[in-house]
């Protein structure tokens, strides 16, 4: 895989980068998605892998075209997600979560502010956690229409721990 990785970082010349980003990102996003969160070999394999995916983001960023780029933005944001994600729950490391949800930051995507959420009050940031937790609820309740869903009940679980400490 290290090879792999090298051969798509050195042989970007003629167009080679820019043709074949869909294959990288695929590959990419193959691992990022499909490893076992119990599985200690497969958290080690994602963590090695996650700064190469950094790499990649930055080569896109810097030698693609900025009307292409708009092309990518959803794909770039989508790996940032996954990358927080990881930082946030598997290493605990919540300053690098903050930074790629921060990248990634959809107004209207409920995982996103409710995780963004977490890491803020892991570093906190409670007040700032507060508010985001109650924007997932509206947003959430808005989506589904019903407020017996896990999911609203595991944000009302988070924004509840916020009000104990403020």
């Amino acid at each position: 895989k290290q090879e792999k990785i090298r051969n798509y970082h050195i042989n970007w010349e003629n167009n080679f980068f820019e043709n074949n980003i869909n294959k990288i990102y695929n590959w990419f996003c193959s691992i990022i998605d499909n490893y076992d969160e119990k599985n200690i070999n497969d958290l080690k394999i994602v963590s090695l892998f996650i700064p190469h995916a950094i790499y990649f983001i930055n080569l896109i960023e810097f030698y693609i075209s900025k009307n292409i780029l708009k092309i990518y933005n959803n794909k770039i944001k989508k790996i940032y997600n996954k990358i927080a994600y990881f930082e946030l729950f598997h290493k605990h490391n919540y300053e690098i979560s903050k930074k790629f949800y921060e990248k990634c930051f959809e107004k209207n995507d409920e995982n996103i502010i409710e995780n963004l959420g977490i890491v803020l009050y892991k570093l906190k940031e409670n007040k700032k956690a507060k508010k985001l937790f109650k924007n997932a609820i509206k947003i959430n309740y808005s989506k589904y229409k019903k407020i017996n869903n896990p999911n609203l009940g595991k944000i009302f679980t988070n924004l509840g721990i916020i009000y104990n400490e403020l």
